[in-house]
């Protein structure tokens, strides 16, 4: 692991009155990350470090002993979350809520090596990176029909098993997770000790070389036992969906690290963008709300509609993200050709699998999305497939339109959806 620049930004000083940064390289895959910082008027509650919009450490800032208005911060993190050439920004948030304000602080540049494990994966992950109401439970059913991929009942389950056990191997390989063992810093056991949460966060070992040889294991042993838990959970449902020679599983999965460390560990790996017209995303999403009589969708409950769409800027970012670092090595599929043009759709799908083209599997795949089963009656919020092309239209009214092109206008541009004032 290589720290490469350290980006020292200029925060306003009506904000930031001072601030210093240390970035070090760490052992194995760590870096740790040291500093302080005096705001002005409002008090610093949370530090972040960010990868494109998304907050991947939330670190407390603590009072500086006999420094009065001093905030400190340290957090010893693994860079696995991070992209083998990484950008991480350090940001302090002032306040809360609307009053409140994110500085940015510092840019941190590096570089690591990807993790490799050896595991010889007799199913490999097909991930279908997306977000709700994208059509994803269709396109997982459409999969499904092929006899060399297994997707596991979506509309009953939605399936996360390689997502659950990615997340396993990242909570453990943690330096405050695994420096635990030897400085667990706790006078009785409690449950979720040995995940490093809290503070003071455990600062390195004395003895490096024994930190080195205890990072380096942690990562290596536990990706491949990892692995070996997805293939077996794999391996005890494929029996049972008649899929027993299955080449892929796929799986719904969100614009965030896990898809980028799956495929770093299965180099067979294959991924699918699923995008939809994200203002008729967010309709459906609304009606979706109105009909079941609830929030969901990450919407708090004393939300406005402008509000609750607002808070999709940083996923649109992510998932924008996500596309131009790993779309030569993923497939592009929209909603809207997969309801209007399903047929020639599907075999842009396969092809890009490589998996068998058959005219029969093709139709199978294609007839699948056209099936309106008890199973999915729950999920529709309108009249037809084709009428949900394009419903934002006659959903959304003319304030939430301009504010979903706000936030959506850059992702909408880059997955080929034309604005308000051009769409007929």
């Amino acid at each position: 692991m290589t720290i490469l620049e350290v980006e020292r930004l200029e925060p306003d000083p009506s904000r930031v009155r001072a601030f210093e940064l240390e970035v070090s390289e760490g052992r194995g895959l760590g870096i740790e990350i040291e500093g302080w910082l005096e705001a002005d008027q409002l008090e610093p509650t949370r530090v972040d470090l960010v990868q494109d919009a998304m907050s991947l450490w939330e670190l407390e800032p603590q009072p500086v002993a006999d420094a009065a208005g001093r905030f400190g911060f340290y957090a010893p993190v693994s860079t696995l979350p991070l992209p083998p050439e990484f950008e991480l920004v350090v940001r302090v948030q002032l306040g809360e809520g609307e009053a409140g304000a994110r500085v940015g602080l510092a840019r941190v540049r590096g570089r690591r090596s990807e993790l490799r494990t050896g595991f010889d994966a007799g199913i490999n992950p097909l991930m279908v990176t997306t977000f709700s109401r994208t059509g994803s439970n269709l396109v997982l059913r459409m999969l499904g029909e092929h006899p060399e991929i297994l997707a596991y009942r979506p509309f009953e389950y939605e399936p996360r098993v390689s997502a659950y056990w990615i997340e396993v191997l990242r909570e453990l390989t943690e330096p405050a997770s695994y420096r635990r063992q030897i400085t667990p810093q706790l006078r009785q056991p409690s449950r979720g000790w040995w995940l490093g949460a809290g503070n003071p966060a455990p600062r390195p070992l004395a003895d490096a070389q024994v930190e080195e040889g205890i990072a380096l294991d942690t990562v290596e042993a536990l990706a491949g036992f990892c692995q070996a838990r997805i293939e077996a959970a794999y391996g005890r449902i494929a029996p049972a969906t008649d899929r027993a020679g299955a080449r892929f599983f796929a799986e719904k999965h969100s614009p965030n690290e896990v898809p980028m460390i799956l495929r770093e560990l299965y180099p067979d790996a294959r991924e699918i963008f699923l995008v939809r017209d994200f203002r008729d995303m967010i309709a459906s999403m609304l009606a979706a709300n109105e009909r079941r009589g609830g929030v969901r969708f990450g919407r708090a409950q004393d939300d406005t509609d402008e509000r609750f769409v607002r808070r999709f800027r940083r996923f649109a970012a992510n998932l924008a993200a996500s596309w131009r670092r790993r779309g030569d090595r993923s497939y592009l599929v929209r909603y809207e050709d997969l309801i209007t043009r399903p047929r020639e759709t599907v075999a842009g799908v396969v092809d890009h699998l490589g998996v068998d083209a058959s005219a029969g599997t093709l139709e199978a795949m294609a007839a699948s999305l056209a099936l309106r089963e008890e199973s999915l009656e729950a999920h529709i919020t309108s009249s037809s497939p084709e009428a949900s092309i394009g419903r934002w239209r006659d959903d959304l009214p003319p304030e939430l339109r301009r504010v979903a092109e706000d936030v959506f206008g850059p992702a909408l541009e880059l997955f080929g959806y034309e604005p308000a004032d051009r769409a007929a």
